[in-house]
């Protein structure tokens, strides 16, 4: 790379990283995203978002990713991704 490559890299980081900031700082304004449990295990710590439902034609397997979603009246639910990309819900027309 040359040395204007390796400066708009550079410049692009710290773009990046002023970016991540105030979105951190835009979620503990808002009250999410801050710390509220720690594991004990490992140490980690991670913001409980809410309590959901979930929601499911087949068992659930620990590794099984999940699509969490919000609905109208703010309760929380949680479906297998392949459900909830399956055609029982369709993404709405931008505004």
């Amino acid at each position: 790379m040359s040395a204007a490559d390796d400066a708009r890299v550079e410049a692009l980081q710290q773009e990046v990283a002023r970016l991540m900031q105030r979105i951190d700082e835009l979620e503990r304004a808002a009250g999410l995203g801050a710390p509220t449990h720690r594991h004990l295990k490992r140490g980690s710590v991670y913001a409980q978002l809410g309590l959901g439902q979930v929601q499911s034609s087949r068992p659930i397997v620990e590794g099984d990713v999940l699509t969490i979603y919000r609905a109208e009246n703010g309760s929380l639910w949680a479906r297998p991704e392949q459900e909830f990309n399956d055609g029982r819900f369709k993404p709405l027309e931008p505004s």
